[in-house]
Formats: structure tokens, C-alpha cells, sequence
């Protein structure tokens, strides 16, 4: 019972923090024009993409833990 739910934290981790980087990704911008880079990022979906990071990092910590437990 332990593995699976070590299975289901880990890969619950995994997607928050793909998610999370795509959520990164749209919410940056960047453009070059004339040898002038301008960059732009939207501050909210910005903070919304840590905190996935964050989520990822703590599921994929914990699925380890639960399945190291059961070995």
C-alpha cells in the first residue's frame, strides 16, 4: 500500500513540476529587436509557477520517502 502511494506522490510531483515550468515559460517573454533585448513577465503567474515547483519538489521528496519505507 505504501509503494502505490509513494507511486502516486512521485509522479503527482512530477506533473506539478512540468506544469509549473510550463507555467514559467508563458509566463516570460522575451524579444530582440536591433540588437535591443526586452524582456517581459507576468509577476502572478510568475509566483504560481514557484509555488508548482515547490509542490513538485515536496511530492517527489515524499513519494521517495513512502517508497523507501516499504523496502
Amino acid at each position: 500500500m505504501n509503494k502505490l502511494i509513494g507511486l502516486i506522490l512521485l509522479l503527482a510531483g512530477i506533473a506539478a513540476g512540468v506544469y509549473g515550468f510550463q507555467l514559467y515559460q508563458d509566463a516570460t517573454a522575451d524579444i530582440s529587436i536591433l540588437g535591443l533585448d526586452i524582456s517581459a513577465s507576468d509577476k502572478e503567474a510568475t509566483q504560481q509557477a514557484y509555488i508548482f515547483f515547490g509542490l513538485g519538489v515536496v511530492g517527489v521528496i515524499a513519494g521517495l520517502i513512502f517508497w523507501k519505507k516499504t523496502d
